[in-house]
């Protein structure tokens, strides 16, 4: 029931709306009180003057459910909140009061316990006819009040406020001639004020004592300011929010504000704002306060009678302070005062870094039993190699000798394939085992070291350090997945999942992958399709990628100059009318391969001298190529000529099904910004010191209308932000020379600073809160979608994007009437210009079309939009069409 009661409290009881809603809440509040079984049990009523959320009230409330809870007494603890601060008004206090008498009119209450002066004021004013009997116990009251020592019926516990010490003593620290203090316009704030004018009179006071009240966020600089920074500041009151009347803001949140916009030091006498920003002070502990209330209350509970009790006349305070704001003062620890709480003291460094140490012996643990673990397998390799080089020696000198002991050694040789056979197997299976007790180790050692990354507190050297063991790692762990999955193939563990494929935009998805890298050699790379090959067909997704991504990589990568070619084609399939063969041909301008090693490529850990000089890869990619084209009911077949170059052969077995019913939406079709807004030029810098990223950023943006430039480092960055001023910049984050969080510091300081959005693939700064919060504008992780890059553009820019209508959508042939307007229109353009755009035209050159689009005048507006919707569709025929009716290069 007591929680209906906070409810309700915490809704604005203003007049008009109480009017309405307080019966309403009564009769809830009655039905449920009536509902209640009766029990023997003791009814506390606590009625705390303020808010729930005020810290003050926060650390009341659980001193006297703490204080109770010492007593085996079976108590019912109601809490209401008068929310006096905020609504102070007469009408407000007298609705509460009638609320509460309707809402325990059915409930006995044996204690009645009131905190702070407000809500003890209304109590008293209205004791008469609010539960007159019920003895009464007070607490949080600032001052003593001589009245209330002997009168009857109640008992409490006075604050003992150390203003005047606290004061005193931030003057002395900061040895400050001056001192300031935040009050409010409240009662209570108009007291303390009142109180702390006897302070000028002390002989150690400061010579000057500056009243700010009612200060909004907005005015502590304009306030403040103008005070020397070693001035002390002391919290008599709270802020108000937004103006001189608005709502007053939680004492926790105005101190931490203070703290975040001017450099002075700040003091308090309440224990409930340390950590809050605050460097200390004499301080009264609310919690505290309140257990003491309970033990007067417990003791009236348990029979004795209150004038029995005299009240606590001076709680005991203590001197704490917080060992990181004294150090942001410049303060001493060895200058506070005699028997000082000292919190947020800097630890040890082997607490601080207790885990770290923890991490690094569990680490040196797993990767020595790793280290063992590789000895054995290599050492195991060996012995199954070198039993296979001697059966191959057997096989040979049995071939010598065949003539002479033909059926002796037909069994031998058959002794020793079986041997072989079963060595082959056991290598394969102890491959497969040994693989995965390795995996299991290093998936901790990557564990950790990920885990260690994500620490905030780590020193630089530390990150390096776990960053190298993170590389390391996933290097092992690459070569240690290929073996495995070699295994299970060799197994038979490995089984196709099928999916739908969408054929055509894998072909391009592998294209605007391997473009950089052949780009970046100068190797042109082109794809080649049938018309008839089919748009979606049934397959393993996964493996025909992997495939072609392997036979792709290693054509780029062996071929230094010339072309990359992908042919896909359709076979001629006559065993069944429903499976459809499909062959992948992958052709270059390489070295070519020797015809002894044709078949040797495909054998597990076998490479080409070509490939032992590029010192890269572990000879297990065409090997499970291979495997995984013979899964899918196809094989991979070389021809090679040296130095000529190789052809690649895949070949798959599958079938033609329609697209998906559900999809989802495609955003990676942009073509060109809208035509309107390509007369500003959007200027966008990309920053990363991997060129293959760089070079993909610029060839992405720049495709679509974008003025790019590009800077390796922050500092570079820095720079080019100084000279071109760009609308935007793709900053990475962890760079040399100057790191990405430094640089957008530095351009954040500039005038009028551009949008900086993250682009980076850390583990640490994958982060979109963390990024964010350095101060990016958005955050994108690499590898990215291009759907993401254009969000994020469309997000932080004006900007709009043409995007090309799929194939099934391409607009038809335009009618009659459209032509007659088309021609009609273009007949009024100049001829240069008409064979300008028929060239465009005839070589799809979609830039310069959209170039000549500009000039055309602004009368012939249905003219440009017809001829853009042409272009963004892809349609030149139909340009090409209206412009051969004029009949342009028949004329002279």
């Amino acid at each position: 029931m007591h929680n209906i009661g906070e409810l309700l409290v915490k809704a604005p009881l203003k007049t008009s709306a109480c009017l309405f809603w307080l019966p309403v809440s009564l009769t809830f509040a009655s039905v449920s009180l009536s509902s209640s079984p009766t029990n023997a049990s003791e009814n506390v009523l606590v009625i705390h003057s303020y808010h729930a959320e005020l810290s003050w009230t926060q650390q009341g409330k659980e001193g006297i459910d703490q204080g109770f809870q010492k007593s085996d007494r079976d108590l019912r603890i109601f809490h209401e909140y008068l929310d006096l601060k905020r609504y102070p008004q007469a009408p407000h206090k007298q609705e509460y009061l009638s609320y509460l008498r309707q809402k325990y009119k059915d409930t006995p209450i044996q204690l009645l316990m009131v905190g702070d002066d407000p809500g003890l004021d209304i109590v008293l004013e209205y004791r008469r006819t609010f539960l007159p009997q019920t003895p009464l116990v007070y607490f949080g009251l600032n001052h003593v009040r001589e009245a209330l020592l002997n009168r009857p019926g109640m008992t409490g516990v006075f604050e003992n406020h150390s203003t005047e010490e606290t004061i005193l003593e931030g003057v002395r620290q900061n040895n400050a001639n001056g001192i300031i203090l935040i009050s409010d316009s409240t009662a209570t704030g108009v007291a303390n004020l009142k109180r702390i004018e006897t302070l000028r009179n002390h002989p150690q006071a400061p010579q000057e004592i500056i009243s700010l009240v009612d200060l909004s966020p907005q005015r502590i600089n304009q306030s403040i300011r103008q005070y020397p920074e070693h001035w002390p500041i002391f919290m008599l009151g709270q802020l108000r929010r937004g103006s001189l009347r608005g709502p007053l803001l939680d004492y926790a949140k105005g101190t931490n504000l203070l703290s975040q916009t001017i450099p002075n030091p700040i003091y308090v006498d309440s224990s409930f704002l340390l950590g809050e920003g605050v460097v200390g002070g004499k301080v009264l502990d609310g919690n505290l306060h309140a257990q003491q209330a309970a033990e007067l209350a417990l003791q009236i509970l348990n029979g004795k009678p209150v004038e029995q009790i005299p009240p606590i006349i001076k709680s005991k305070n203590l001197w704490m302070f917080d060992a990181q704001m004294l150090k942001r003062a410049g303060l001493s620890l060895d200058n506070l005062p005699s028997g000082s709480r000292v919190i947020n003291q800097d630890v040890s460094w082997l607490k601080e870094n207790q885990k770290l140490l923890i991490v690094i012996v569990i680490i040196f643990l797993i990767g020595s039993v790793t280290i063992l673990f590789l000895i054995c397998s290599i050492r195991w390799q060996r012995q199954i190699e070198q039993e296979l080089r001697a059966n191959q020696f057997k096989l040979k000198l049995a071939q010598h000798t065949l003539e002479k002991r033909v059926n002796q050694r037909t069994a031998e040789l058959a002794t020793a394939k079986e041997k072989a056979e079963i060595a082959n197997h056991a290598k394969t299976e102890f491959l497969a085992n040994m693989s995965h007790e390795l995996r299991t180790p290093l998936n901790a050692i990557l564990g950790f070291s990920q885990l260690l990354q994500n620490e905030g507190n780590l020193a630089e050297a530390h990150q390096n350090h776990v960053g190298i063991i993170n590389r390391s790692g996933e290097h092992l762990l690459t070569l240690i997945n290929d073996v495995l999955e070699l295994s299970k193939i060799e197994a038979g563990h490995t089984v196709i999942h099928q999916s739908t494929l969408d054929l055509p935009e894998l072909l391009d998805t592998l294209q605007s992958m391997m473009r950089a890298k052949a780009d970046a050699k100068g190797i042109k790379l082109s794809f080649f399709s049938e018309s008839k090959i089919p748009h979606y067909i049934e397959t393993d997704t996964i493996k025909i990628r992997q495939i072609l991504i392997n036979l792709l990589g290693n054509a780029i990568k062996f071929t230094q100059k010339g072309h990359v070619k992908l042919n896909v084609r359709v076979l001629e399939n006559q065993n069944s009318d429903e499976s459809l063969g499909l062959q992948f041909a992958i052709s270059d301008t390489g070295p070519g391969i020797a015809p002894s090693a044709l078949e040797e490529i495909f054998t597990p850990f076998v490479q080409t001298r070509t490939g032992q000089q590029s010192q890269e890869g572990t000879g297990l990619g065409l090997a499970i190529s291979r495997k995984f084209a013979r899964l899918l009911g196809g094989d991979i077949a070389v021809k090679s000529v040296l130095e000529e170059g190789s052809t690649f052969y895949c070949t798959i077995q599958t079938t033609q099904t329609q697209r998906p019913q559900t999809q989802e939406p495609q955003y990676t079709n942009f073509v060109q910004l809208v035509a309107d807004q390509t007369q500003t030029s959007w200027r966008i810098l990309v920053v990363d010191d991997q060129k293959e990223n760089r070079q993909l950023m610029v060839h992405l943006l720049s495709s679509v209308g974008f003025d790019t430039q590009e800077a390796t480092n922050g500092q570079e960055a820095v720079e080019k932000n100084r000279q071109w001023q760009p609308h935007l910049i793709w900053m990475d984050v962890q760079m040399p020379v100057m790191d990405g969080r430094t640089a957008l510091r530095e351009i954040k300081e500039t005038a009028n600073p551009p949008i900086i959005i993250a682009l980076t693939a850390n583990i640490f700064d994958c982060d979109r809160n963390q990024a964010l919060q350095y101060g990016f504008d958005g955050f994108v992780c690499k590898p990215f979608r291009t759907a993401e890059i254009w969000e994020q553009m469309a997000q932080h820019l004006p900007v709009e994007f043409i995007q090309a209508a799929p194939s099934s959508q391409l607009p038809s042939a335009p009618n009659s009437a459209d032509n007659v307007a088309i021609l009609q229109d273009l007949k009024h353009l100049p001829l240069d210009w008409q064979l300008q755009l028929i060239k465009a035209s005839q070589s799809l050159d979609t830039p310069q079309i959209e170039q000549l689009l500009t000039q055309i005048p602004d009368q012939y507006a249905r003219l440009t939009q017809t001829l853009a919707e042409l272009v963004s569709a892809y349609r030149f025929d139909l340009i090409l069409e209206a412009l051969e009716d004029l009949n342009i290069l028949s004329q002279p």
